[in-house]
């Protein structure tokens, strides 16, 4: 019975083991569709958790953290995993066309599901490797300090760099001290040490410091902590130079660079041990004054002199963008170069304002008969005023048409001044016998009442006038300065000008033939003299906020054949004249604009009963037009690109206060619309039918309108208002935006 029983027990087993293996392989051909349902769970779990890690990947990125290459291998292992999974699903799909659901090839159902078992364990088996405590690490960043392109070697720093450099390797050193007066190049220079010593492997790291004439310890610690990735969770002084000096200690080699220090620096206070107590720390510290390297005790204290001469020009001419063309340029940029003293900061500022803006100055100064045109000048004085903020040489406000200036680049101005002897201070003109030879004088703010000597100057080619509170006689015996030039600060863009503002005597101006621009910006003249219309060379006339201007004789405008610019809005000149009118007392017409075929810039306030029959104005590069409308605002039309430079403002009164602008509609920028009189019913087609694609703000009020822009009944424009980001509406009635098919781009940008 024993030998029998064993026989069945063993018997049994080997049934089992022989029936499970068949019942799996059994398996793979009869659970087909449900090998398809278990990859797809699988497949879904390890998308959600490839996008999960994607997300901390990016996360980690964007705060500049590397990310551990254990994360990247799964990614690219996911990433394959699931390029393989699609391939198969394509491959099930296709052979699935092949067969009907009752007449299954069993033989490929095997095949498919044993492929698919396998997939989906792999997707499991990344699914749990992919539960990451983390995923990125912080990098070592390299410092942006020592990435500048700005170091011109001169004789002077060449041996400072050597000096330096040796000093680095002496072991007997720890101090090293550069001083040389400021904007010599200091902290130019030790930057190239800096990148140097790391490109050599001299230290394990080289951090650079600004300590500045504050000497804020608890801001040069957190300097310090940043480039070390140090957390100091100590408030006060002392724990965190203890902190500061412990994590110190850790590096074998290190060099800390301290700019602009100006006296004596306890480095203990900060935490930085060096000498006895720490060997592999070198300290190199930049200083304006010598004292200061001896207070610090520096083994090393190394000069650092200006330019030389031939230095000078040469680092002028590569900032500049100067080449030896033009002899006049190259004479006045070498006395520039001269002038500049060897410091490299004022070499590198003035020369960077210069650079391709020396021939605009030129032209300003009459070096040149072909001047630029002042739309030209102003906007390439708008690029250069861009590139000084953006090093810092000139400072913003709050006001966008104001500039502050850096320190250094004001005491320069001021030290070039006072040593060509440039600036006189006097307190009259007459009898002084110092003009003679005087290119600009300024008379803001004063008493003085007569120019007398002032426009008899021959080489005058700048006159400041304004807020003098009174009235200033011009003796008529001044035509000697008909050669010359005579400037103003006001929107002059380094072209010749002239700006007399608050002045009620003008008939003398004739006599300035080469007059080029005359600003009365706020001047309390009552009517503009015909003589001004004798000034053939002026380009811009400015007549904004002269409250007391009633009258612009007829045929003066249209005599300034070369005028490019012509403000007169926000002034209480209005009654442009009709056709059909003559009399002693009757104004200027808007027909006369149309005969100044250069002028490019206008900024006017008319009135519907101003404005001749079948009138329009011609094409414009800027311009602002208020047209029946109240004063919004006195600023002046501004950059190009900004959507006040080509701005409409008009009450409809009368379908001619619309067609006067209908040369204008199709590259305006800004366009305000008030009360809707004459009942338009949209934008586009009864105000006009271009599509606005330049315009970027409209501004509707108090206007009942069915639209903006119909199509129901029109073929529909290409594009229309491509460019729109605004839409202001007050008191208006809109029903829709577009009552058919709206037209391709339309609001897109909104």
């Amino acid at each position: 019975m024993a030998a029998e029983s064993f026989s069945v027990s063993i018997g049994g087993k080997i049934a089992e083991l022989l029936v499970e293996p068949v019942i799996h392989q059994f398996h793979y051909m009869f659970c087909f569709s449900n090998f398809i349902e278990d990859l797809k769970k699988q497949e879904e779990k390890l998308t959600l958790a490839q996008s999960r890690v994607q997300n901390d990947i990016d996360a980690a990125l964007r705060n500049a953290e590397d990310i551990e290459k254990d994360v990247q291998a799964w990614l690219a292992d996911a990433n394959k995993a699931m390029e393989d999974v699609k391939c198969l699903e394509l491959e099930i799909q296709k052979e699935k066309r092949c067969f009907i659901k009752w007449c299954p090839n069993w033989i490929w159902q095997y095949r498919l599901s044993r492929r698919m078992a396998k997939e989906t364990r792999n997707l499991i088996q990344l699914h749990e490797k992919g539960k990451f405590q983390r995923v990125s690490y912080l990098a070592t960043i390299p410092c942006i300090e020592f990435l500048s392109k700005d170091f011109m070697p001169s004789e002077s720093s060449r041996l400072a760099l050597k000096q330096i450099m040796e000093s680095l390797r002496d072991e007997n050193v720890s101090m090293i001290g550069l001083h040389g007066m400021g904007g010599v190049g200091k902290t130019t220079l030790v930057k190239a040490v800096g990148k140097q010593a790391s490109e050599l492997k001299l230290f394990d790291k080289v951090l650079m410091l600004v300590v500045s004439q504050a000497q804020d310890i608890i801001q040069i610690q957190d300097q310090l902590a940043d480039k070390m990735y140090l957390y100091l969770k100590e408030k006060s002084k002392v724990g965190r130079a203890s902190r500061i000096w412990q994590r110190l200690k850790s590096e074998k080699e290190i060099l800390i660079i301290l700019d602009d220090v100006w006296k004596y620096l306890d480095l203990k206070d900060i935490g930085i041990p060096f000498g006895d107590d720490h060997k592999g720390c070198k300290i190199l510290l930049t200083t304006r004054l010598q004292h200061v390297c001896t207070s610090m005790d520096c083994q090393r204290q190394i000069p650092l002199h200006v330019l030389t001469e031939g230095e000078a020009w040469g680092l002028l001419k590569k900032n500049a963008g100067l080449c030896n063309e033009s002899s006049a340029l190259t004479n006045v940029a070498m006395e520039v170069a001269r002038e500049c003293k060897g410091l490299p900061i004022a070499i590198v500022t003035v020369g960077r304002a210069l650079r391709e803006e020396l021939v605009g100055y030129a032209v300003g100064l009459g070096l040149y008969e072909d001047a630029h045109s002042i739309e030209e000048a102003r906007r390439e004085v708008f690029e250069s005023i861009d590139d000084l903020k953006a090093s810092c040489m000139l400072l913003e406000t709050e006001r966008e048409e104001h500039v502050k200036m850096h320190d250094m680049v004001r005491d320069f101005a001021v030290w070039f001044g006072f040593k060509l002897k440039a600036i006189i201070m006097l307190e009259e003109l007459s009898g002084t016998g110092n003009l003679t030879n005087c290119r600009a004088i300024s008379l803001i703010i004063n008493s003085l009442q007569e120019l007398g000597e002032a426009l008899n100057c021959l080489k005058l080619e700048l006159v400041l006038l304004g807020r003098n509170g009174k009235r200033f006689s011009i003796e008529e015996d001044s035509s000697d300065t008909d050669e010359g030039s005579i400037n103003t600060d006001a929107d002059s863009e380094n072209v010749p000008t002239t700006c007399f503002i608050g002045m009620r005597e003008l008939k003398v101006l004739s006599l300035l033939k080469s007059l080029k621009i005359l600003n009365l910006h706020g001047s309390s003249i009552k009517e503009l003299p015909e003589e001004i219309g004798e000034l053939s060379n002026l380009r811009l006339l400015d007549l904004t906020c002269c409250e007391k201007l009633k009258r612009i004789p007829p045929n003066t405008i249209q005599k300034l054949s070369k005028l490019e610019e012509f403000y007169v809005g926000i002034s209480n000149f209005r009654k442009w004249e009709v056709e059909g009118t003559s009399s002693q007392e009757s104004n200027a017409s808007l027909v006369e604009l149309n005969a100044l075929f250069r002028l490019a810039v206008l900024w006017l306030y008319v009135t519907d009963v101003h404005i001749p029959k079948d009138f329009a104005f011609l094409s414009l590069n800027r311009y602002r037009m208020q047209i029946n409308y109240g004063v919004l605002d006195n600023k002046y039309p501004s950059r190009l690109g900004n959507p006040a430079s080509r701005s409409i403002e008009f009450r409809p009164y009368s379908v001619s206060a619309v067609n006067v602008c209908k040369e204008l509609f199709s590259n305006a920028y800004d366009l305000h619309l008030k009360e809707n009189n004459i009942c338009f019913q949209n934008i586009i087609p009864d105000i006009h039918q271009v599509g606005f694609n330049d315009l970027m703000r409209l501004h509707l009020f108090l206007c009942d309108m069915k639209c903006l822009i119909s199509t129901e009944k029109q073929q529909v424009l290409p594009t229309a208002f491509s460019n729109l980001k605004e839409i202001h509406i007050g008191k208006t009635s809109l029903k829709e935006l577009c009552d058919g098919e709206p037209p391709q781009q339309f609001l897109e940008k909104l």
